[in-house]
């Protein structure tokens, strides 16, 4: 079977990422873009600290935390020689140790008052001291609020895309389910497809929006299969698994959808390459059921497949 190499044929649907020929992954399997960023750039602190991952969130807090009383430890320790109350150490670790916990007290507003501040500017480092616990707290209850209350969609995609069988030809297809009990509604999916072509002696990447069978649904109780049927308007009409390699294609997969809970809507992405198809096959069912529950959604058979051949 011969590939569809007609670009008058082929309208681009270019998703932002230019017609460059770049071999490699657009975009990863979390739906972030694999682009990196050189040279200026703008960074925002509220933004990152949202957006980063709960481990590194916790780890900057940890540290944040560790540094602000340890550096107030040492101006005490260095420009405020005895200013605080309690026994007197010779050794450097007694006395950094004793100003360390002192600072942790003043930082968080505990002040139990077995260590205090017996010089003027002892005082004033204090001072200081307690209005940046204040701040740091007040700006981390904020954070840690917005994290929790930012929605995510927590929607799961099958591991690999399928060429199954479909009304008498074949179709692409991906599987994908809601992993949160929260409830989304109004679900559009799009899928573009994306390859190198040689156009008059030039390698230039090509976008296409697939058609699907169904583009949206209304609710997301069980899983949902993206079908594209493989037909003559499909740019993946006539082409062959080894041809698709070739040619570097990537299927791009963008979902939104309507949370209930948060009331706002919410973005999910994936991609797959030429590598991660699976050939003459069909998704295994994932559901089933039961007198008793009624229907049984199985997530952990999202990856299940029949194959054809």
């Amino acid at each position: 079977m011969s590939i569809r190499n007609n670009s008058s044929e082929i309208k681009d649907n270019d998703l932002g990422f230019s017609t460059k020929a770049i071999h490699g992954r657009m975009v990863d399997k979390f739906g972030n873009y694999n682009v990196k960023r050189v040279g200026f750039t703008a960074w925002h602190p509220y933004q990152s600290l949202v957006e980063m991952s709960w481990l590194r969130f916790s780890a900057f807090t940890l540290l944040y935390y560790i540094c602000l009383n340890g550096l107030f430890a040492l101006l005490f320790m260095f420009l405020c020689p005895n200013a605080l109350s309690g026994e007197q150490h010779t050794d450097f670790w007694s006395n950094f140790s004793k100003a360390y916990f002192f600072c942790v007290q003043t930082s968080t507003t505990v002040g139990y008052g077995g260590v205090i501040p017996i010089s003027f500017m002892a005082n004033i480092l204090s001072s200081i001291l307690a209005l940046i616990g204040l701040m740091t707290f007040a700006l981390a209850t904020g954070l840690f609020f917005a994290r929790f209350s930012k929605p995510v969609a927590k929607i799961i995609y099958s591991e690999n895309a399928i060429i199954a069988p479909y009304q008498g030809g074949q179709s692409l297809q991906v599987r994908i389910v809601n992993a949160s009990k929260s409830q989304l509604m109004d679900l559009e999916a799009q899928i573009s497809c994306s390859w190198i072509e040689n156009i008059d002696g030039v390698e230039r990447r090509r976008f296409q929006a697939l058609q699907l069978e169904r583009h949206k649904i209304f609710v997301f109780p069980l899983n949902w299969n993206l079908v594209h049927p493989i037909n003559e308007d499909s740019p993946l009409y006539g082409k062959l698994h080894e041809e698709l390699l070739k040619q570097s294609i990537e299927f791009i997969i963008f979902v939104k959808g309507f949370d209930v809970v948060f009331n706002q809507t919410v973005y999910s992405g994936n991609s797959y390459t030429a590598d991660e198809m699976v050939w003459n096959a069909s998704f295994a069912p994932m559901y089933d059921t039961s007198p008793e529950e009624g229907l049984v959604l199985d997530l952990d058979k999202i990856n299940d497949v029949i194959n054809l051949s």
